[in-house]
């Protein structure tokens, strides 16, 4: 058994490009206490985001799969990430790209049916999960997926991912697991909706899967994400610390 493993489911002016890359790889996403605050993604008016500087977004996109890369949150050609544009258009990862690989230019825009609407290649087969989450938190302005170790190892057990942290509960308050398995499938973004339907659930493991997470923007999505595999680990260690204690 996983240690600590609980079983409950749920079915401003344009930056330069060196400027944007340089701040969010080098960690300066945001502080953890004003991006990711109790209740800030939760709390906010469900209107939609304003439309954004393409250019722009394609380079903070990147800048976030480096990241990602860099932190051991996803290797190869899997996870994904998407953000929203406009009310109507998302700019979304293609299938078979390894982020750490991606170029500005290579990133795919698609409308909110998933349909192609800018660029070249096909979407990622999950981008319907992406959007059953901004269909049922219409404040979300990014979402992404990863398969991080520890995460997803409780995800994989069939755990709800225990908060031992002050910080993990007052920022994520809960981390449902997420069936049935099934990368992309209808049932998975049913069961995403009614999910992230809830006002205080901002991250779910996917059973047998990964992770995915929502946020205003790219930067909390991601923060979040981090936020997740971190706990996991400190789950993790401490429930082993524990049963050593404890023999």
């Amino acid at each position: 058994m996983v240690p600590g493993c609980t079983n409950r489911t749920i079915g401003p002016e344009t930056t330069s490009t060196k400027e944007i890359l340089r701040e969010t790889i080098s960690g300066s996403l945001a502080d953890n206490n004003t991006s990711m605050g109790c209740g800030a993604f939760a709390s906010q008016p469900e209107t939609i985001v304003e439309p954004l500087e393409e250019k722009e977004v394609r380079l903070r996109f990147i800048g976030v799969c480096r990241r990602a890369f860099s932190l051991g949150l996803q290797m190869s050609t899997g996870g994904n990430i998407s953000i929203r544009l406009n009310p109507s258009d998302f700019l979304v990862k293609p299938s078979g790209k390894a982020l750490v690989d991606l170029t500005p230019e290579e990133l795919l825009i698609c409308d909110g049916q998933g349909r192609l609407v800018k660029g070249s290649g096909k979407p990622t087969k999950e981008f319907g999960s992406h959007l059953a989450i901004y269909e049922a938190a219409p404040q979300t302005g990014a979402v992404v997926h990863y398969h991080p170790p520890y995460a997803t190892a409780y995800a994989a057990a069939g755990c709800e991912l225990p908060l031992p942290t002050v910080h993990a509960r007052r920022t994520l308050q809960r981390v449902p697991l997420i069936t049935p398995p099934g990368e992309g499938s209808p049932e998975l973004s049913s069961a995403l909706k009614r999910a992230f339907s809830e006002p205080t659930v901002r991250a779910a493991l996917l059973a047998e899967h990964g992770i995915i997470t929502a946020g205003a923007d790219v930067t909390e999505a991601q923060n979040l994400a981090e936020l997740v595999e971190e706990t996991a680990r400190v789950a993790f260690l401490a429930s082993r610390i524990a049963d050593s204690i404890l023999k």
